[in-house]
Order: structure tokens, then sequence, then C-alpha cells
């Protein structure tokens, strides 16, 4: 219902916008009362039957404005005061003037456009592999699963409204703040269809800054960084150490070494003996299979404390070396590659008045060198570790 009506053309667009979501189910009707004789007639029969605001998409509505602007305002002023039939043959003039220059203006849209810009960005097999694909990220659960397990990790109150649609409340978190989650709370979901028809449910995607910052915040903090867990088996005792290191290069933010060497996870595990068993014990077959126990009949346990536990680390820390040193290679292979390439490029046009070109050659050489120093100079550091008892269960005693 719009009660009144603003004389900007461009602003009643947004009015009706703002009703007209991506996500509407239903038409939607615009009523427009207005007394006979007022000026919002004016406004409302210039908008309809000038304009065709009401039933179309209004194009040009700022040169529509410029052009019709003050002799709309003014005549609706002294429509109410006019002479009746003087005032009907005005309003009609500028109702064919108003719907004459909409005509124009829309040709010479329609004129503008670029069909074969049109015609070669349209590609209907990149687009439905695009839409398949997003579809499919929308249906799958893993986002769902992971963000109710960290709603639990860090206390946040969750009451369920819908299929993957929550109520999220603030109170009894157990960290200072959650990220993006208001002081009054707020409803999240995954369900796009759901968030699209509501302005006041947030859609909680891989992207959202909630769903980035509960990484971060998770990544952050030092809980969860050493676990115990349990392989059981019934022919077999050992103990196997699951270690995350991080590879990482160290430089100033200008050199963008991310782009050669990001930071790397190295993932390794050794058995008591110790020797690298990483192949044997994927992370998908551990997830499935491990159980949770009671580690303290290990720990009080001397040779292991003292002696087994720390050469399993050392071991792990060589061995994660080892890999990244792998990795290093390939960073400083992609960086010469890109770089050499660009050095080599400029020294072909180097000569004495190209001031410009020396100077670059001169960056990129630089470049170059504190890339080198940086990526070989990238070192491991443990992020995580898992002690895992492989073996009956009940050797640990409950």
């Amino acid at each position: 219902m719009l009660f009144d009506l603003p004389l900007n053309p461009e602003l009643l667009e947004q009015r009706i916008g703002r009703l007209d979501r991506i996500g509407q189910t239903e038409d939607i009707r615009i009523h427009v009362p207005f007394l006979t004789g007022s000026p919002q007639e004016v406004l409302a029969r210039w908008y309809h039957e000038g304009l065709d605001a009401f039933e179309t998409n209004l194009e040009g509505g700022s040169d529509l404005l410029r052009q019709f602007g003050r002799q709309v305002h003014d005549f609706a002023l002294e429509y109410a005061v006019a002479e009746p039939r003087e005032a009907q043959r005005e309003l009609a003039g500028l109702l064919d003037e108003s719907a004459a220059a909409r005509r124009e203006i829309r040709q010479r849209l329609e004129q503008g456009r670029d069909r074969l810009l049109e015609m070669n960005s349209y590609r209907p097999a990149v687009a439905q592999e695009v839409i398949d694909a997003i579809a499919a990220e929308d249906e799958s659960p893993v986002l769902a699963e992971y963000l109710l397990d960290v709603f639990e990790h860090f206390g946040v109150q969750v009451e369920e409204l819908a299929p993957r649609t929550w109520q999220l409340g603030a109170q009894g978190l157990t960290t200072d703040a959650f990220p993006s989650l208001p002081a009054e709370g707020m409803i999240g979901t995954c369900e796009r269809r759901r968030a699209v028809g509501r302005e006041d449910v947030g859609f909680l995607t891989w992207d959202h800054p909630m769903v980035t910052g509960a990484m971060d915040l998770l990544l952050g903090s030092e809980r969860g960084n050493c676990a115990f867990a349990v392989l059981p088996t019934a022919n077999e005792r050992t103990l196997l150490l699951e270690a995350i290191y991080v590879l990482e290069a160290v430089a100033r933010p200008s050199l963008h070494v991310d782009r050669f060497l990001p930071a790397t996870p190295v993932r390794v595990v050794l058995n008591h003996k110790p020797a690298d068993v990483t192949p044997q014990f994927p992370p998908d077959a551990l997830a499935g299979a491990l159980k949770k126990g009671v580690p303290y009949r290990l720990l009080d346990n001397a040779d292991i404390m003292r002696g087994i536990l720390p050469k399993m680390l050392k071991a792990a820390e060589a061995t994660a070396g080892k890999q990244a040193r792998a990795i290093i290679a390939a960073g400083l292979s992609s960086m010469n590659q890109l770089l050499g390439h660009e050095l080599q490029r400029l020294k072909t046009v180097e000569r004495p008045q190209n001031v410009k070109e020396i100077a670059e050659a001169q960056l990129a050489a630089t470049q170059q060198r504190d890339l080198t120093a940086a990526i070989e100079g990238a070192r491991v550091r443990l992020d995580s570790v898992r002690l895992i008892w492989k073996g009956p269960p009940e050797v640990l005693g409950g």
C-alpha cells in the first residue's frame, strides 16, 4: 500500500523493489489510494498512465525526473484549484508527453545494447555446471553438521526452528564473543530458499563471516591440539602418534609469498618403533574407526613418557621435515618459473634509455632473491598431536 507517492521515479522503483525480492512466491499487488482532485491524483496517474511505473520496470527514471519533475510538481499543486475541464486537458497532455518520453528513452537504451557481448556472455553449458555445483553444495549436509559441532563446542545456544534452520543465542558462550553473532541472537539457515524469502534470516555458507570467523577461532584456540583415542584391535598392541605440522614461510607482506608457498599442513603417523606408517592410516580411515579412551595408564608408564614418546616426537619432526623439503622445492620451482620468465623478458628490452624497464628488472630480481630466501627458510611447526592406542581397549582400564 503506497499511501504517499514520491516525486522521484527512482525512489518509487526502490520502494517497489523492497517488496519484489528474490524468492518472492506471489505477484506483487500495488494499491495507491488518493483523493480525486488532489496532488496525489496527479502523481498516481503520471506514474501509472504516463510512465507505466506500477506494472513494468521503469527505465531512465532520473532522465524523466529532470524532464518533467518541475512541471509535475507545479501542476500537482495547482490541480486542486484549477478549472476542472482545463485541468483534465492539461493533465492529459502531460501524460501523453511523459509516455512519449518514456518510449523514446526505452528505445534509446535498447539501441545501446551490445548484443554481441550478450551473445558471447551467454554460455549455457558453463552456466549449468555452475548452477549444478551450487545446487549440490546447497544440498550437502556437511556445513550444517559442522556448524552444529562448532556451536556446541563454543556454547552457542541452538534452537531448531526448521530443517537446517536455527535460532542462535549468545548466552552461555565459552569464549568472549562468537563471530558475527549479535548479543540479542539471530536466526541462521543453510537453506537458500528460506534465506532469500526472509530478510531476517542469515544465509550461512562456507564464506559467511560467522563460518570463517568460527574457523579462525577454532584454529587459533589451544583446545583440541592434543588428544587421545583408541583403535580397537584384538591381536595387536601398538602406540601410534599422529602429528600435524604446519609449513610456514615468514616474509614481508609485499612479497605475497603465499602465492608460491601458502601455509601447508603436513601430517605424519608413526608407530612406537618409531617408523613412518602414514600411508597405512589415512585420515578418513581413522575418523571412522577411532573410539574414546582413557590414557592415564599409558601416561603413568615411565618408559613410555620418558623414552618412547620423546623418540616418536623427534622422529615425527624429522619425517615432517623431509616432506616439507619436497613442498619447498615445488614452491621454489613455481616461483622461479614465474619470476624467472618475467625477469628474462625484462632483460631482453633492457637498454640505457629504458629507465622504467631497468627499474622493473631490478625489482623482479630483488623479489626473486627475497622470495628464494623466504621459501628456503620455511619451517614446520607442530600444530597438534594425537596419541592412539591400537590394541584391546580393556588393557587401558576405565
